[in-house]
């Protein structure tokens, strides 16, 4: 498969896709414009008309699936109904995803035409302050997030870490070795603290 036309900014997601289409030897042009996406063609000359990444990545999927049945001809049309359209991935339940393994979410979604994918942290994420902070869970340090966040970013899919607090953090506040307590500060917008709370394992969410 061949790209032509405007997919500079598709190319590093290309690049991670391109042995799903090896096999099919047709042209396809691309271009910008559509509140969507437009897919039209016949006879190995195809276009791809798109409005964000993500419609991009589900009209080559479309287009990829009706050639592969056997259909020379595709013409298909979807208008995007909804801004943002993701999915919330538990990396919090003693089986933190790795790194690869969200890739390949970040993958299919972006094929299924979804631009959001949200992380559900508790203690799963690097605090370099304190050591003991999602020690032996499997948490992402602050590179790997940083590696998550632009390989999403090259489908189109916004990447929004969910950080669960208070109730969410027993383990946490229970790591032997570790003081057993948090300070959680409540700041203004401004930077100076409204409010102050040290949190004990056996009262969490009291």
């Amino acid at each position: 498969m061949r790209f032509i036309g405007e997919i500079s900014a598709l190319e590093k997601g290309l690049a991670e896709l391109a042995g799903m289409w090896e096999p099919l030897d047709v042209t396809v042009s691309v271009s910008r414009g559509f509140e969507g996406l437009c897919v039209t063609g016949k006879g190995g000359s195809y276009q791809i008309t798109y409005g964000e990444k993500a419609d991009f990545f589900r009209a080559l999927a479309l287009l990829s699936g009706e050639l592969r049945r056997g259909n020379d001809s595709v013409e298909i049309r979807e208008e995007r109904k909804l801004k943002t359209c993701g999915m919330m991935l538990d990396c919090s339940r003693n089986a933190v995803h790795t790194v690869e393994a969200v890739k390949r979410f970040i993958r299919q979604m972006a094929l299924m035409g979804m631009n959001m994918l949200m992380l559900s942290t508790e203690d799963t994420y690097e605090i370099p302050e304190e050591p003991y902070f999602g020690y032996m869970r499997g948490r992402y340090t602050i590179e790997e997030l940083n590696e998550l966040d632009a390989y999403a970013a090259g489908f189109g899919v916004e990447l929004v870490p969910c950080i669960q607090t208070l109730a969410h953090l027993n383990a946490a506040l229970n790591i032997d070795g570790g003081s057993g307590e948090l300070t959680v500060h409540l700041r203004a917008q401004g930077g100076s603290v409204l409010f102050s709370k040290v949190l004990q394992p056996g009262r969490v969410g009291q």
